[in-house]
């Protein structure tokens, strides 16, 4: 059959183009599709991961741990364990009531929690993002400014401070300035001026805690009695211009002397509940913080035992003997009839024995007979003497 030749030229336009276009329907069909409200939500969950952190500061309530906070900000027990797998020295941390920490929220599922390590600069960070978590332990970058305030003895030595600063730590520094001179509560008389130079540190604008108590003044008997803080690696003392510490027997035993409890022989005890004799002084630090020999001497014995936990005994020439108890660790060099010298790390802070935190109890004999220790040492440790004693 012949085709007519006008309908030959028609079929060989119509043809071509029709297969083009089936051929651009077809393609188009492999492409997916996207309606208005999809874009939509798409732009929304973008908006959601880019909107700024929401940040609150919380303070740390009585029986607070680090392991009751985190389930309450979302984290499992698999967050948990992730986090203390690290291998942080979490026992540096103390939360005291009414002390914060800063809870950051980027998204339901990512959330950050810092925790302040005081005193020093030392903060822990721990986050959880998804199924993941984890922890940091670094350096802090504070924003560090000066305060000076003043004010009266009006009751209670501590009330009449926190008063003024409203600050437990801050008032007990205070106190701790004076404690190797005079045992306040007994001789400070009503209406006694003081003041006191501290610093206060900033964390985005916030205040987020205390540093350190940088000078004291305090009114006793008639007299204005001064302290500066002198820093040192590994913490700092509190020295006067004019003090006559350069008499006293025995140096300090720690860089950083925070008093927790003094010597008491009626003691009550915090864990047995009845009375017993405290035969020296606790000094409050982080474990693993060393301990220094009070003098050079011998070393007499060294163990362990129930109570005590792991100590120390040196008998020095000037015939005292310094005890170190609750230690996490003895020195490798300090074994008994080991010669040590005035400074010398002996061992490290712990909470061995019967023992509520980590704390040095250090306690001296004369004469076969527990002494208060606190009028024997000086409040500088023998590793700044050439600083202090000059």
């Amino acid at each position: 059959m012949k085709i007519n030749p006008f309908k030959k030229r028609i079929l060989l336009f119509t043809v071509p183009f029709l297969l083009s276009v089936v051929s651009w329907m077809s393609l188009g069909s492999l492409v997916p599709q996207t309606n208005s409200n999809e874009i939509i939500k798409t732009d929304l969950k973008a908006g959601a991961r880019q909107r700024p952190p929401q940040r609150t500061f919380i303070p740390f309530k009585s029986g607070d741990s680090v392991y009751s906070i985190l389930p309450k900000h979302g984290f499992s027990a698999d967050h948990i364990h992730q986090i203390f797998n690290h291998g942080l020295p979490f026992k540096k941390l103390t939360l005291v009531p009414g002390d914060t920490y800063r809870f950051m929220s980027f998204s339901k599922n990512h959330v950050e929690l810092k925790f302040y390590v005081r005193p020093g600069e030392d903060v822990f960070v721990l986050w959880r993002d998804g199924e993941r978590a984890g922890a940091q332990y670094r350096k802090e970058n504070y924003i560090v400014k000066s305060k000076t305030v003043s004010g009266k003895i009006n009751g209670p030595i501590l009330a009449s401070l926190q008063q003024v600063v409203h600050n437990k730590w801050i008032a007990q520094r205070f106190m701790d300035a004076y404690a190797f001179d005079f045992k306040l509560p007994k001789i400070l008389q009503r209406g006694a001026k003081f003041s006191l130079t501290y610093q206060e540190k900033y964390d985005d604008g916030v205040l987020m805690g205390y540093g350190e108590v940088l000078e004291t003044h305090l009114e006793i008997k008639d007299r204005m009695q001064s302290r500066y803080f002198l820093p040192s690696k590994g913490g700092g003392s509190f020295v006067s211009k004019n003090s006559l510490m350069k008499k006293r027997p025995l140096y300090s035993p720690v860089a950083y002397a925070r008093i927790a409890s003094g010597f008491n022989p009626k003691r009550l005890h915090p864990i047995k509940k009845y009375r017993i004799p405290h035969h020296g002084i606790d000094f409050e630090l982080g474990e693993g913080e060393p301990i220094l020999s009070a003098e050079s001497g011998k070393v007499l014995r060294t163990g362990k035992t129930r109570g005590a936990g792991k100590f120390v005994v040196i008998k020095h020439s000037n015939g005292l003997e310094s005890y170190y108890n609750h230690m996490s660790a003895i020195a490798p060099t300090i074994k008994r009839g080991a010669s040590v010298e005035a400074g010398q790390i002996v061992g490290k802070v712990g909470c061995t024995g019967y023992c509520t935190k980590p704390h040095l109890h250090f306690a001296v004999k004369k004469h076969g007979r527990f002494v208060d220790p606190i009028a024997l040492i000086r409040s500088y440790p023998a590793t700044i003497r050439e600083l202090v004693d000059r």
